[in-house]
């Protein structure tokens, strides 16, 4: 794909490129490189480079890269720009991860990468409505959704899907992955609705933080409807087993009022479970009251989809200044809600990282996050 995108660039030899760049300056070398015929695998009209980049999901600068390395040894007469090594870009980002991410409470940052969102926007269509559809799309294509909802003051449905880090372990999708599916998903809607636009993020102005926050504080509940479900299909139906899956998963119950070992039917102990919550769902007003007049706060709703699972949680999306206290401060809120993970772009930038409290991945370890 690269030597296609590199060939329809008219990047036919190393001294071509030097000969522009020694005759030219970058700029104007790059606008030259850009419109230089394209090869004969990709019949394409002039001036359509731009267009071909996104559809393939690449972007400039890691074409930048690859002519670096076609250059090889003539990269010393090429613009700084272009001569910019892995570590010197590793050294940056880092920099400025510390400067904009960095708290009292400790943390690990998961990251950091370069920020990708894309937004769809619905109008006239309920809520319910757009998450089925978002769902039956991840299902049927086998994408992946990594997103949420909100809306916004005209009464819009916006879903966002972004690129971030992701814990240790798990690889994060080429940016093309994540075009494809916004794409993908787009042409639902369009199946359905005329009234659906899409689009992706620029970079904004104002140095400030986004960070989208659950509000429900645990994973019992989910534990434990697991366990329900379980026992109802007969998958649990040995009770020495469904009290120590109880005992391993959800812990102690008799705060809760269950004593688990008086029960001596499993289908009484599911309908006791029914009956009590486990978690605690945090209100928008809480968070508005912690945080202050400086952040801007707005009801949303985590919802990810894969082809086989898909999660939902009650959120806020969040926007500060980009200041250490108030970072620090999201931070805390976080703990204090018992989130694991959050995800935080900077806007201005296009730096994101996910941000795990270290406080609950270790000593809340029983929680499985």
């Amino acid at each position: 794909m690269w030597d296609r995108a590199l060939r329809y660039a008219g990047v036919k030899t190393s001294g071509h490129i030097k000969d522009l760049f020694d005759k030219y300056d970058e700029p104007e070398a790059l606008n030259r490189l850009r419109d230089y015929y394209c090869s004969i695998d990709i019949q394409l009209e002039e001036g359509d480079f731009d267009n071909y980049l996104v559809a393939q999901g690449l972007d400039k600068l890691h074409l930048h890269k690859q002519i670096q390395v076609l250059l090889g040894d003539l990269g010393a007469s090429l613009p700084s720009y272009l001569r910019v090594t892995p570590q010197e870009e590793v050294s940056a980002t880092t920099a400025e991860v510390s400067s904009s991410f960095k708290a009292n409470t400790p943390v690990q940052l998961l990251g950091p990468m370069k920020a990708w969102g894309g937004e769809i926007h619905i109008k006239g269509m309920a809520l319910n409505t757009a998450k089925n559809l978002v769902e039956k799309t991840g299902q049927e294509l086998g994408c992946r959704f990594p997103g949420y909802f909100r809306e916004d003051n005209s009464g819009t449905i916006i879903y966002h899907i972004s690129q971030y880090p992701r814990r240790e372990g798990l690889e994060v999708p080429p940016l093309s992955e994540f075009r494809n599916s916004l794409a993908s998903l787009y042409a639902a809607f369009v199946a359905v609705t005329d009234d659906v636009g899409m689009k992706e993020e620029q970079l904004q102005p104002d140095p400030r933080i986004r960070i989208i926050l659950g509000l429900r504080e645990g994973y019992f509940d989910r534990r434990k409807e697991d366990i329900e479900v379980k026992i109802e299909t007969g998958i649990f139906s040995d009770l020495p087993e469904i009290k120590l899956a109880i005992a391993d998963r959800l812990g102690d119950l008799s705060t809760h009022g269950i004593d688990v070992d008086s029960f001596t039917d499993p289908h009484e102990l599911r309908r006791a479970l029914q009956e009590v919550s486990l978690s605690i769902l945090h209100e928008v007003s809480e968070v508005t009251g912690y945080l202050g007049t400086s952040a801007t706060v707005h009801p949303a709703e985590i919802f990810s989809v894969a082809p086989d699972y898909t999660y939902s949680e009650e959120a806020v999306l969040i926007e500060v200044p980009a200041d250490r206290k108030y970072f620090e401060k999201l931070v805390q809120l976080a703990d204090a809600m018992k989130q694991a993970r959050f995800t935080t772009e900077r806007l201005d930038t296009g730096l994101v990282v996910n941000v795990e409290v270290k406080a609950f991945t270790q000593d809340r370890a029983a929680q499985m996050i």
